[in-house]
């Protein structure tokens, strides 16, 4: 029924209804808010495939001198969509010069009736709120617990402090995901920088994802570790990621673009079958995937650090997420209140994101940080 009512509805925006309407004949057949969210992005795709592609010369003329053309002119329809979208919205981690910019944002995928299909805003909210309730109820059902702070921290520090291109991928990601907070997409990206700060244990991050304008901003990020044991993990993974890069199989595709979609389409699979395998770091708690790591680092800065906020606030903090809502998901881990490690590295420097955009572009591109998908490589 549902395939039938996807290709009934799709059909009609391909011949010209009007999207708004469309979208009021799916409410009328009675959907939940959550299943009509769904179906309407099944349609959209099925109206996708559906259309021509679109006019790519003016962005073909920019191959020639820019790598991310190249790839993105390599990709299929609906992933040429997200990287657009990217580009609009600020995420994306490889630079375009304005030109490619301009013409890639000229690009039309879907018919203009499309533009008026989709959830109203009170529709947006409601949607929202209910994501957040059965959140809060996940984080209850599936608490992961840290009954070893100290232990944990220290095969940490060892790892990072020993850490070589010999390595596999994960073993090198993982301690820098905990020990910085960063999402998957912002470490495996060259795209990212990390400089030193005065205070020993904080870093000057460049590289924010899923944020408009993200791309520009820096932010001083508390970490688990000194900045110089940081360091030497992160000088390994990149050497790691070239190295790889160096000895791809002939013919395969490079992957230039670097937008976050990519990246996890990457890494995602591989480190969330390596992280529920625990051999990377045999000491962390049983995690499901990796954004586990990242809630883990939350709550261990609300441990090491002396937080003028609650756990909730300080997660907000830490992870530069814009609203409290954005750190809902990160409140599941429960890490053992040790004495020894409370309050360690000082008070929590507020605030974290800087107001200046920084407009120095990275030199290295995330065609280097393609990798095998194998984690054992």
């Amino acid at each position: 029924m549902g395939d039938l009512v996807i290709n009934e509805i799709a059909q009609k925006l391909v011949n010209g209804t009007r999207g708004d309407m469309a979208m009021q004949e799916l409410r009328d057949r009675g959907y939940r808010l959550s299943s009509l969210n769904s179906i309407s992005s099944r349609i959209r795709s099925a109206v996708l495939a559906s259309c021509e592609p679109p006019d790519y010369s003016t962005l073909q003329a920019q191959a020639a001198l820019e790598h991310t053309v190249t790839a993105f002119l390599a990709m299929s329809k609906s992933d040429q969509l997200s990287v657009q979208r990217s580009v609009a919205n600020g995420s994306a981690s490889e630079p375009w010069s304005d030109a490619a910019r301009q013409a890639l944002l000229r690009l039309r995928f879907l018919p203009a009736n499309m533009d008026s299909f989709k959830l109203t805003q009170a529709e947006y909210v409601d949607l929202k709120r209910a994501r957040e309730m059965a959140q809060l109820k996940k984080n209850v059902a599936g608490t992961i617990a840290v009954p070893n702070p100290a232990a944990l921290l220290d095969q940490l520090t060892t790892l990072l402090e020993t850490a070589t291109a010999q390595r596999s991928l994960p073993e090198l990601a993982f301690p820098i995901l905990l020990a910085t907070g960063r999402r998957l997409s912002a470490v495996m990206s060259f795209g990212s920088t990390w400089q030193p700060h005065p205070n020993p244990t904080y870093a000057t991050f460049s590289g924010i994802l899923k944020k408009r304008g993200a791309s520009s901003r820096t932010a001083d990020i508390p970490l688990l570790v000194p900045f110089a044991t940081l360091e030497i993990g992160i000088r390994a993974l990149r050497e790691r990621q070239t190295l790889n890069a160096a000895t791809r199989r002939k013919g395969h595709l490079p992957r230039a673009i670097g937008c976050t979609v990519d990246i996890k389409k990457r890494y995602s699979p591989s480190f969330n079958r390596a992280l529920k395998a625990g051999r990377a770091m045999p000491l962390l708690p049983k995690c499901k995937e990796v954004k586990d790591l990242r809630a883990m680092y939350a709550s261990f800065i609300y441990l090491l650090y002396e937080s003028p906020s609650t756990l909730a606030g300080t997660c907000l903090t830490a992870l530069v997420h814009t609203a409290l809502k954005d750190s809902l998901s990160y409140n599941h881990i429960k890490v053992a209140d040790d004495p020894s490690l409370r309050g360690k590295c000082g008070k929590l420097i507020l605030p974290l994101e800087r107001a200046e955009h920084h407009t120095d572009s990275a030199s290295d591109s995330a065609d280097e940080c393609a990798s095998d998908d194998d984690w054992s490589q």
